[in-house]
């Protein structure tokens, strides 16, 4: 049966989601930029403390970030250290304890590296090379050591870009010309990085951000209605967003679960001719570079789920051009806002409203938080859900019942978008969308969970000679891609920037990569 988004009430109108059911901070020191820092003298008291918060120590003195790969350094150890007045090298020799491995300043950052391995170097490279490097690591809170998934990884000026996955795992292909500027690190609420490149080349580090606090007399100061903040936004979506059409690069991926295993998954590269934010009866367009998908079906599944139309809905659920209820001002009266707080993203504090449908309000709405710029009130992030308290009222919205035979019932809707700022403008650059499904056959006491994801990452921006796509070029965003038709290609992703897969995923793959189909649009 067929599962078709029914857009019947105006609060649903950025959701498009279609399922197929088949029965089958601080200041830094300036030293930091030269070599001679390692001979600086300092002082640490004495201590028996774990080398991550020595580290953590050292650069609370000088200003300086480590950054290092975990695996080659044991962050849990505990060593003792007494450093009263050292040179810096030595006190970091002494902390590492290990002739293996050695350390580089590069301006603000110390790499630490094992002997014998990539040198660092910064040569001149002709800004008209079709060479490519690539630059991995792992994205983690400075205090709980946990991932910190969807962080923008990228070099602004040249809106070439990526984010890292759930595991905190990030890739990033760039050009070899652009090997000794800096990679900007930035997530809401975090201390935003800029580490140079050249540490990062043939180097898989760990990032650590560290959290950035708002002053308390700035959350005082603010004192303006939640209500009139987002209507403020609404209202600066012309100053905040482009009304010129520009390409991005983009990569979609999507999957459905069954059980916790694989039925299917998706990924692909895309073009995307992103139309202009206030002309609202233009639809963006979609020009499939390259695909890959996989199909794990069992013969004994009686019952299979597939996507329709996911990258139809992530682009509809860019929500500063498809406005939802909880945006637009003729329908707030349904909503109450709240302001939660006020987090930092690149040294700007940015407002956290809370909204939720009134109580006297039964009809499922949503409920979430809104991130807006305290300055411009640009939106930057908005994560919201379905209110799991009338979701179960929601399921003749997301399913269509072509079969008695089962009942379906939706257990959670949950999306996350994310804008970036470019050359004056806020573009999308992340959605990701869980969903979460029950069914189970009539009369039968076992049911069974889908578990079901979207997730489009804006990779590079191009504003140079926008033009709609040719007819023949547009894939059709409503096709169910693991369906669709391509010709096999012995290349895959090339230069493309994609989402790094999670470990999890790459597991599943690995055992079901002889149905891997890799696969180029004809």
């Amino acid at each position: 049966m067929e599962l078709d988004a029914i857009q019947k009430a105006v609060f649903y109108r950025i959701i498009s989601v279609s399922l197929l059911f088949l029965f089958l901070g601080n200041s830094i020191n300036q030293a930091c930029a030269q070599e001679s820092v390692l001979d600086q003298k300092i002082s640490i008291k004495d201590q028996k403390n774990t080398i991550y918060n020595l580290l953590g120590q050292i650069t609370d003195v000088t200003g300086c970030f480590f950054i290092y790969d975990s695996r080659l350094v044991d962050n849990d150890k505990v060593i003792t250290l007494r450093a009263d007045n050292k040179p810096l090298k030595q006190v970091i020799y002494e902390i590492l304890d290990d002739n293996t491995l050695d350390f580089k300043v590069i301006e603000k950052h110390i790499l630490i590296y094992k002997k014998g391995g990539q040198k660092i170097e910064t040569v001149s490279v002709k800004k008209d090379s079709t060479m490519f490097i690539s630059i991995n690591g792992q994205i983690l809170d400075k205090t709980t050591k946990k991932p910190l998934p969807f962080v923008a990884v990228g070099i602004s000026e040249k809106s070439i870009g990526t984010v890292s996955n759930y595991d905190g795992f990030f890739t990033l292909r760039i050009p070899s010309y652009l090997k000794n500027v800096s990679l900007t690190i930035s997530h809401l609420g975090y201390k935003s990085q800029n580490i140079p490149i050249s540490l990062l080349i043939e180097h898989k580090v760990d990032i650590y951000l560290e959290t950035e606090y708002i002053s308390i007399q700035e959350v005082i100061i603010r004192n303006i209605d939640s209500r009139d903040i987002v209507y403020k936004a609404f209202r600066n979506r012309s100053l905040n967003y482009t009304n010129e059409p520009v390409y991005i690069t983009s990569f979609y991926r999507e999957g459905v679960l069954k059980n916790g295993k694989y039925l299917n998954y998706s990924e692909a590269v895309m073009n995307i001719y992103k139309s202009p934010y206030f002309r609202i009866f233009e639809s963006d367009q979609v020009k499939l570079l390259k695909s890959r998908k996989i199909v794990n079906i069992d013969q004994n599944d009686t019952l299979v789920l597939k996507i329709k139309a996911g990258i139809r809905s992530c682009l509809t659920l860019d929500l500063v051009k498809n406005i939802p209820d909880f945006i637009d001002p003729d329908y707030m009266d349904s909503y109450n806002y709240s302001k939660e707080d006020i987090v930092s993203l690149d040294s700007r504090n940015v407002y956290v409203i809370a909204f939720e449908q009134k109580e006297n309000v039964t009809e499922p709405l949503f409920k979430g938080n809104l991130y807006i710029d305290v300055e411009n009130f640009a939106i930057l992030k908005a994560d919201f859900e379905v209110n799991p308290r009338y979701l179960k009222n929601a399921d003749d919205l997301f399913i269509v019942k072509k079969s008695r035979k089962f009942n379906v019932t939706p257990e959670k809707i949950f999306y996350t978008i994310y804008y970036s700022f470019w050359n004056g403008k806020y573009y999308i650059n992340h959605i990701r969308g869980d969903l979460s499904i029950r069914y189970k056959k009539r009369y039968h006491l076992f049911s069974n969970d889908f578990q079901v994801f979207l997730e489009l990452a804006s990779c590079q921006i191009d504003t140079f000679n926008v033009v709609k796509f040719n007819r023949d070029e547009i894939f059709k965003t409503s096709a169910i891609l693991v369906d669709s038709k391509f010709s096999f290609d012995e290349s895959f992703w090339g230069n493309y920037n994609i989402i790094t897969p999670e470990e999890k995923i790459n597991q599943a793959l690995s055992r079901i990569k002889t149905k891997t189909e890799f696969v180029k649009p004809e």
